[in-house]
């Protein structure tokens, strides 16, 4: 399971976030200025998986991230590939911009266990 946590909407400079810097839970909030705003980012806010192989080459689709709770996204991604290192790069997207965070993570898959539940 890959969870990504974390605001990606300060990185689009849009006109519907802002920064709550009068917290009193010890949290800045980075959200929308009303909340018909922030229902609408949330509700066309996407946020995407792209899988590279060890050659840097996108591989399979991209994994659509669900939101599991607030700023969390959790996706799964079948390991069904040779072994090596994988990297990820993560795209947000809100309406017409996206932003890509490149190879924020990276996966080690080993042969080690490859048939298990297979035999």
């Amino acid at each position: 399971m890959l969870t990504i946590k974390g605001c990606a909407g300060c990185a689009f400079n849009a006109a519907q976030t802002f920064a709550d810097l009068s917290y009193s839970d010890g949290v800045a909030r980075i959200g929308s200025t009303s909340q018909a705003q922030k229902s609408t980012a949330d509700n066309g806010f996407q946020v995407t998986a792209v899988v590279k192989n060890p050659a840097g080459d996108a591989i399979g689709r991209p994994i659509i991230m669900k939101r599991s709770s607030g700023d969390e996204f959790t996706g799964v991604w079948n390991a069904n590939v040779a072994a090596g290192i994988y990297k990820v790069d993560i795209v947000a997207t809100l309406e017409d911009v996206s932003k890509t965070f490149p190879d924020v993570l990276q996966i080690e898959v080993t042969s080690k266990y490859m048939n298990i539940g297979n035999k």
